[in-house]
């Protein structure tokens, strides 16, 4: 009784299908067809700028590239060795203006004052014998000394040994001062400070192009200091 039913229901729904197939498909290609005139949108340029090696005037904490530990410009992450970077942004920021107030801020290197002018550095149990200056090793015990760091464009510190800028490697750390470099415009900057026991501080900065197109330029930091101290008779 209801199998003609069904059968007739079927046959229904199937014709219905085929009937409409072709309608659908032609509203189908005119949504697709290409609209006439579309507005195509202007070129836009996306341009960036990395930290490179000067950290002056970068207002950041960071280098982008060092060479102390293997001569190459790596960054910090590609280096394959324990390192820190003191940066002019963090001498300015924290009054970082001797070698051995920079030091107390790096991570691993300990600071020991033996009387008032003599002044050890140690990392890893060992004293740092290894100075630089612009990567340059050198021997001369005046360098080793608490110096200005108003020249310096950064601090470069490698813990362990540096037998590859070194020759025979050093187990406790290397110091490497890297100083400013000239500008290609001319730039001046100067600056006074003042503190307890009459401890007065300026310096003048000025650099820039000299001749040749600017292809020789030239950088000349003064710095003065007058203090005296807490104990009688220094």
């Amino acid at each position: 009784m209801f199998a003609p039913i069904t059968r007739s229901m079927t046959l229904t729904l199937g014709l219905c299908s085929v009937a409409l197939s072709p309608y659908v498909l032609a509203d189908t290609a005119t949504e697709k067809a290409p609209v006439a005139g579309a507005l195509e949108l202007a070129t836009t340029s996306v341009t960036a700028q990395g930290l490179g090696n000067n950290t002056e005037n970068s207002q950041s904490y960071t280098t982008g590239a060092m060479s102390s530990a293997t001569r190459l410009n790596l960054s910090i992450k590609e280096t394959p060795q324990s390192v820190s970077v003191v940066t002019r942004q963090q001498m300015d920021d924290f009054k970082l203006t001797s070698l051995s107030e920079a030091m107390r801020q790096t991570t691993g290197i300990v600071v020991q004052h033996n009387d008032s002018d003599r002044v050890n550095y140690s990392s890893r149990g060992y004293s740092i014998n290894n100075f630089q200056v612009d990567g340059m090793l050198n021997t001369f015990s005046y360098m080793k000394s608490d110096s200005d760091t108003i020249i310096y464009d950064r601090i470069e510190v490698v813990r362990g040994a540096t037998g590859l800028t070194t020759g025979a490697g050093d187990p406790s750390a290397t110091i490497n001062m890297v100083r400013k470099r000239p500008t290609a415009q001319w730039e001046a900057k100067t600056g006074v400070s003042a503190g307890s026991y009459d401890n007065y501080y300026s310096y003048v900065d000025v650099g820039g192009p000299l001749a040749f197109d600017g292809r020789l330029r030239g950088r000349s930091v003064l710095a003065y200091r007058d203090s005296d101290s807490f104990r009688d008779k220094y």
